[in-house]
Order: C-alpha cells, then sequence, then structure tokens
C-alpha cells in the first residue's frame, strides 16, 4: 500500500527517534542528539496530532495511542525536577570580627567518619565514593581490597593530626561512619579509627556508634564483630521494598538480600537501636508501591526510619535520564539497565 511522502518522513523520523534512544542507552550518541523536534513537552501526544490522515497514518496513530497509555500508566507525569548545584560558599559569611569578639568555639560532642566505598554507584547517587566493582569485600570480609586499608591509614593520620579546638577534654557522644557503604570496611578498621578518636578526643561512657550498612555486605558474623569493638546501631540502607524498583534505581543489593539483612540485623544480640532508610518519590513508584514499602517497615520494627524523598541531581545516572522533558518518560524505559 502506497503513502504520501509527507507519511513516510513521518515514519523515519519516528525510527530515528527509538534508533537514537537505543544507541544513547549504549553511549553512542550524545543526548543532545535525541532532541530532534523543536517544541519542548511533556508527552509523546504531539506525534499522534502531527500524524497526517491516511491509511498509514491511521496506523501509526492507532499504534501510538495504544503505547500512550503504558508510558504514561504511572502517577508521576513528570519527572523529578533536577536540582541545581548551591552557588559557592562565601569564605565569610560577614566580614570578620576583631579576635577579641570572637567567642570562643565549642568543644566537639560528635564526629562524622566517611567510608567512601560502595559496590556500585546508584542511579541517584552524587555522594563522593570509590565504586569497587568486582573487587568488593564479601559479606564475610574474609578479603579486604587495599584501597580500603590504604584510605584508613590516611585518615588515622588526618585524625591524629586534627587539632582539638578546646582543652577541657569534653568527650565525644555520638560517632557516625557514613558513605559510601561503611559496612564493606573490614571490623578491624572501623576498630583502629575508633581507637583513634578514643585516644585524640575520647568518648562518654555510652556513646552512640552508628555505622550504615546495605543488605548484602555483611553477614550476622560480621555484624557482631562491629557491635564487639563498639558499634551499637546500625542504619540500614534498604530505599524500597520492591525488586523492580531496586534494580530501576540501580541499588547492588535485591529484595531477598533485604530481607536477609533484617533477619540478621534484629537477630543480633546487643544490638536493640537500628535504622532504615527509605526513597520516596521514585520513578514509577506508586501509591501501592510505597505503601507496601511502609507497611515491611513497620513489620520489621526498626527503633528510627529515614524518609529522604528523591532529588535528581546533576551528573548521576537520573541526572542523564532526565535532562530533557523531550520523551523523559519512554527514555526511562528504554534507558535504565
Amino acid at each position: 500500500m502506497g503513502c504520501s511522502e509527507s507519511e513516510g518522513q513521518l515514519a523515519r523520523t519516528v525510527v530515528k527517534l527509538f534508533l537514537a534512544l537505543k544507541l544513547q542507552k549504549n553511549g553512542l550518541v550524545h543526548s543532545s542528539t535525541l532532541i530532534a523536534h523543536p517544541y519542548r513537552i511533556d508527552s509523546l501526544d504531539w506525534i499522534v496530532l502531527l500524524v497526517p490522515p491516511g491509511p498509514l497514518g491511521s496506523r501509526w496513530s492507532a499504534m501510538l495511542r495504544s503505547a500512550l497509555p503504558f508510558v504514561f500508566q504511572f502517577p508521576h507525569r513528570k519527572p523529578p525536577p533536577i536540582r541545581p548545584r548551591p552557588p559557592p560558599v562565601r569564605r565569610y559569611a560577614s566580614p570578620p570580627a576583631a579576635a577579641g569578639s570572637v567567642p570562643p568555639p565549642l568543644p566537639p560532642s560528635s564526629a562524622y567518619v566517611h567510608l567512601p566505598f560502595c559496590r556500585k554507584r546508584c542511579h541517584y547517587c552524587d555522594f563522593p565514593i570509590v565504586a569497587l566493582g568486582s573487587s568488593s569485600p564479601s559479606p564475610r570480609g574474609e578479603a579486604e581490597d587495599p584501597r580500603i586499608a590504604d584510605y584508613v591509614r590516611l585518615l588515622l593520620r588526618e585524625v591524629a593530626a586534627t587539632r582539638a579546638v578546646s582543652d577541657d577534654g569534653v568527650p565525644l557522644e555520638t560517632i557516625f561512619f557514613g558513605g559510601g557503604t561503611p559496612s564493606l570496611v573490614p571490623p578491624r578498621l572501623v576498630a583502629a579509627v575508633l581507637d583513634a578518636l578514643r585516644g585524640k578526643f575520647g568518648l562518654s561512657a555510652c556513646p552512640e556508634v552508628s555505622i550504615e550498612m546495605d543488605p548484602g555486605t555483611f553477614d550476622a558474623a560480621k555484624l557482631r564483630e562491629l557491635v564487639g569493638v563498639g558499634v551499637n546501631r546500625v542504619s540500614l540502607g534498604v530505599q524500597a521494598f520492591q525488586e523492580d524498583l531496586l534494580r530501576a534505581c540501580g541499588r547492588a543489593h535485591g529484595l531477598a538480600e533485604v530481607r536477609e539483612a533484617v533477619g540478621i540485623v534484629t537477630g543480633c544480640e546487643g544490638l536493640q537501636n537500628w535504622s532504615m532508610d527509605l526513597i520516596s518519590s521514585l520513578p514509577n513508584q506508586t501509591e501501592e508501591m510505597w505503601e507496601e514499602s511502609l507497611r515491611c517497615t513497620i513489620d520489621a520494627r526498626p527503633t528510627h526510619v529515614s524518609v529522604y524523598d528523591l532529588q535528581i541531581e546533576q551528573g548521576t545516572k537520573f541526572g542523564q535520564i532526565f535532562n530533557t522533558r523531550v520523551f523523559s518518560k519512554l527514555r526511562y524505559f528504554l534507558c535504565i539497565k
């Protein structure tokens, strides 16, 4: 059956768009190449409106209309906005005051220790991390990555070189090991950092020592060892209770590892304080999915829950996927691995 020149051109344009999306998925086409139409709109409806009348046009129109409900069946009609990076912070918020008018600094009562190692970078993450990939330590922790040991060695030197801002001798009340995925770090190295902080600043009689842990990066023996060296609070990075959402976010763990990790934490003797992390407003996260995650969290009975609303950051995988409003929903289905 013949078709007009305009119909054929439209068909070729649509095919080129889909091919460009596939090529962009494999890094062969820059994302700017995908902007093939001058109109910046939020859906594919414009393709249907531009289809000229005729047998071929009717077939294209019917096919695209049947695809639209699938692409836009989720409640989020627009991708989350990309949050611009904050402007650089001025060195001084106000003109420097005279030395005699500056109050003495308060003695430190808390310490944050950044352990920047992960198995892989999640699609929403813009934190300063090192993705270990295939060399990531196993949950048992029998093998150590030399990069982790080298980093902790330098970290200990940094603690030793840090000048205490007060001589009052006020000990630390809380220590938080964040990252990254600190549960990839061997317990003996965590103990070395705690010893260094104790020797430099002192610890209170009952300090809170927290560590972030991801499912699949520890077993019961490793958690017991961490508790044995002084850890008494765990922050478990679950994020979601749906296999598809975990995969779409680029998480290194699956639902089975989530359930295993929750069982290990709740069954660990000597650990009564633990928190669970969840992320809301994930792409294609329906209200039913969110309610399911909340129910599973309640069933796990953590002592604390942290909920983070998704922010799309520049330079992340999500930032690349949602960097333009043209075909944003379709690109999500085609580009995320």
